[in-house]
């Protein structure tokens, strides 16, 4: 295990498991944040791991928040504020543009910087018994750590407008029904389950993983036509991997393939 008091993470077989462990309610704050990317980085450089889970400690909160406490000093100080949240845009986008897929297990009540956290991973488990929500109009401001920005991409400008001006809270169920989760789980299985996803993405081709990904991320910020050209140009990069090879060589002779993820 590597990591500090709050946010540390260990190696399962081909997966990585980052946890945010700050209690009562695991808030984040930049010495969070900070130590998040140090276990990013440490995970970066180990090749054996080919996708990641994100969660939080205990079975009552994957991320509670941001740390209000921190907001204080950016009140009538102007440009205070963007320089604090530029930070948070930094470790989100190393999230979303992390070479290797990233689920996030929400394991509990995921509000405010924890929503915008989980937005940034490719794929979102939920409990059964959690809620999640980015209530920051209630205190007079809106997110700004991503959140106004991916949620109205992945579920619509009209539902995420709804959601952001009342900033209630939603249920598992509500949140599977406009695609802001991939699936609820029972409470007592959804690190279980996340690491069992992570681990069968894991098995496929870690490069055209890593491929797919980037095709993904670049083309949906594109004019489709500058997307397209962006799939053929990677779609001409994986025929240069190994794995390709052995993938169809393997259909050919009707074996399972054993990709070594290059």
């Amino acid at each position: 295990m590597s990591g500090s008091n709050w946010v540390t993470w260990y190696k399962e077989d081909s997966i990585g498991v980052i946890t945010i462990n700050n209690p009562p309610v695991n808030t984040i704050g930049t010495k969070q944040l900070k130590e998040m990317v140090s276990c990013l980085d440490e995970i970066s450089g180990n090749p054996e791991v080919r996708a990641i889970v994100i969660t939080g400690a205990g079975d009552k909160t994957f991320v509670g928040g941001a740390d209000i406490n921190e907001f204080v000093s950016l009140m009538g100080n102007k440009g205070e504020a963007t320089k604090f949240v530029q930070y948070y845009h930094y470790v989100f986008n190393t999230i979303s543009y992390f070479p290797r897929p990233i689920i996030a297990a929400i394991n509990g009540i995921s509000l405010g910087g924890g929503c915008e956290l989980a937005l940034a991973c490719d794929l979102r488990l939920m409990s059964e018994k959690a809620k999640i929500g980015l209530p920051e109009i209630n205190l007079g401001l809106f997110p700004g750590a991503g959140g106004t920005q991916r949620l109205p991409r992945l579920i619509g400008e009209t539902k995420a407008k709804e959601l952001l001006y009342l900033g209630t809270p939603i249920s598992a169920e509500e949140a599977y029904r406009i695609g802001l989760v991939n699936h609820i789980v029972p409470h007592g299985e959804i690190l279980q389950s996340s690491k069992a996803l992570a681990k069968d993405i894991a098995r496929r081709p870690g490069a055209a993983i890593k491929l797919l990904k980037q095709s993904i991320n670049q083309g949906l910020q594109l004019p489709l036509q500058e997307g397209m050209q962006v799939e053929i140009n990677n779609f001409d990069r994986v025929f240069l991997t190994s794995d390709v090879k052995e993938g169809v060589e393997a259909f050919f002779e009707n074996r399972d393939p054993e990709f070594k993820h290059e």
